[in-house]
């Protein structure tokens, strides 16, 4: 087979070669403008001598088709508080979402500048866009939940937040209190809606502490792994035989108050059941070293319960220490046990009371009955041991 040349003349050969470097020079002219617009875009919110928003409305003008200046311009039309900046400041979101589609934060900034300016509908929509773009980032599903929940579209809403929640422990408690005032404080629907994700439990059990709603706190930690011993009526490591305490369970553990005497603390000689009991050893001259012990534990109200512990004693003391029976809600006391013998082997100590109808928990506390006389030394040992509400 025979080739054949193409000879093209000089001038055809430099009219090919001007073109491309004309298109050369048109690229770099229009990549290097981009690129001035864009910089002067980002730092137009950094202007302290000059108006940022005058600055940002030429780049838009030297780069109009670059999402950058709008999205700058946008956000500082927003941040300028000015009624008649707010359609401007759409307007400019649409047009940044616009130029680059491919961009969740864009369609979720437009998203929620939508909604700012009354427009529900199309905020949902440009979030569901967003969500399309990310569907695995916590921010967009929180912030479509929120838009979707001021619509009273609640199941969707909240399908939406608990995907953000168990992504992003942020939201835990956020979302806790907007499912709280939407069912009005019913537990049931709070935790089908929320799921069932240990942080999701842990910060409803902390919220519903501070709501003293402590029922529903113990309810939430007894389904939490590692809170198996935690239950309503029930008093935790009853035999001081619990190593390890789960953090969000500290509540309704026993409270040791800070101090040096008496000497409190796990004992494993004297025991009435199991391996431990919790020992005290006294030595107070004056009888005015006393540190309190107590534990918080929820009850059903109106029911009646009978609270039992046991103890051995070996003390020189004309002071008196028994185990008293408060309703958290008020500070009243509901019973109180004998007084515990100076020298005994292993006794029961009993008392009986009534939980208020208003109570959702009491208070067992260690109590020492103030002395008769100025001189009121207390020494010796004492141990508490299997202690039980029924």
């Amino acid at each position: 087979m025979s080739t054949k040349s193409i000879k093209l003349e000089n001038s055809a050969l430099r009219a090919i070669s001007l073109a491309a470097i004309l298109v050369c020079l048109v690229g770099v002219y229009f990549t290097a403008k981009w690129a001035f617009a864009n910089t002067i875009a980002l730092k137009a919110e950094k202007q302290t001598d000059a108006d940022p928003i005058v600055i940002s409305e030429f780049a838009v003008g030297l780069a109009p088709s670059d999402p950058q200046t709008h999205y700058t311009l946008a956000a500082l039309y927003d941040k300028s508080f000015l009624l008649e900046n707010q359609p401007k400041s759409l307007a400019e979101y649409e047009a940044a979402a616009a130029l680059a589609p491919n961009d969740f934060r864009l369609w979720l900034a437009l998203g929620k500048a939508r909604e700012r300016n009354g427009d529900v509908e199309g905020a949902e929509d440009a979030v569901r866009r967003a969500v399309k773009l990310a569907p695995n980032y916590s921010l967009v599903q929180w912030t479509l939940g929120n838009i979707l929940l001021r619509q009273n579209k609640t199941n969707e809403a909240f399908a939406e937040i608990r995907k953000a929640t168990e992504n992003d422990t942020t939201y835990a408690n956020p979302a806790i209190a907007a499912a709280w005032q939407t069912f009005n404080g019913d537990l049931t629907q709070i935790k089908q809606n929320l799921g069932d994700a240990p942080q999701t439990k842990t910060a409803l059990a902390s919220f519903l502490l501070k709501q003293k709603k402590y029922r529903g706190a113990m309810q939430i930690l007894s389904e939490l792994n590692g809170a198996e011993n935690f239950a309503v009526g029930k008093i935790s490591n009853s035999g001081f035989e619990s190593k390890e305490k789960p953090e969000e369970t500290k509540d309704f553990e026993w409270q040791i108050a800070d101090g040096a005497k008496p000497e409190i603390g796990i004992a494993t000689l004297q025991k009435h059941n199991g391996n431990n009991s919790l020992g005290f050893v006294f030595n107070s001259a004056d009888g005015k070293d006393f540190r309190n012990v107590s534990q918080l534990v929820a009850i059903e109200s109106g029911k009646k319960y009978i609270f039992e512990t046991f103890y051995k004693a070996d003390l020189k003391t004309s002071a008196t220490l028994r185990w008293e029976i408060v309703n958290e809600a008020d500070g009243k006391i509901l019973a109180t046990t004998d007084a515990v013998s100076a020298n005994s082997d292993w006794t029961s100590l009993k008392t009986e009371f009534i939980a208020p109808e208003t109570s959702e928990a009491v208070i067992i506390r260690l109590v020492r009955d103030q002395c008769k006389t100025t001189a009121c030394s207390i020494s010796g040992k004492i141990w508490f041991d299997d202690f039980s509400l029924n």
